[in-house]
């Protein structure tokens, strides 16, 4: 990403929310993001950094079971803090190290509520257009 929001175009039926990512040993360090749902990519959410040329991809099951118990799901890890008001992000990176941010449970809350409006659970293979996806792998193998 460049660092930039990310254009309108590109958020056409998005839903998008902003969400303030602590970090640091005691958190005491904030960063904003933007975390983003696009109902044509119907598993996926992205939580955009600006300015940091970071972009964190991750399964909307992987983001919303982790509101409420330690969940993983590839290279992010994502659970509930101790007091169950912030969601802690875990992300492993290749060099090996791992990024931690926690940002507060309700807001993203708040987000998933609003991307199941836009596409409830169990209906995400119905937002999928399969003759393109197919066009594409065929063309990728060629």
């Amino acid at each position: 990403m460049s660092g930039e929001r990310p254009s309108e175009a590109s958020m056409n039926n998005a839903v998008v929310h902003c969400l303030t990512l602590y970090y640091g040993t005691q958190y005491e360090n904030s960063v904003a993001s933007f975390v983003r749902y696009r109902p044509t990519d119907p598993f996926f959410v992205s939580v955009d950094i600006p300015g940091h040329s970071l972009q964190i991809d991750m399964t909307r099951s992987t983001l919303s079971a982790g509101l409420n118990a330690p969940t993983e799901s590839g290279h992010v890890l994502v659970g509930p803090s101790e007091d169950r008001e912030w969601t802690i992000i875990r992300i492993r990176i290749p060099d090996g190290n791992e990024l931690l941010f926690c940002t507060s449970r309700a807001l993203v809350g708040e987000f998933l509520a609003e991307t199941y409006q836009a596409v409830p659970m169990g209906q995400e293979n119905e937002q999928i257009n399969w003759d393109i996806a197919h066009s594409f792998f065929l063309h990728e193998s060629e």
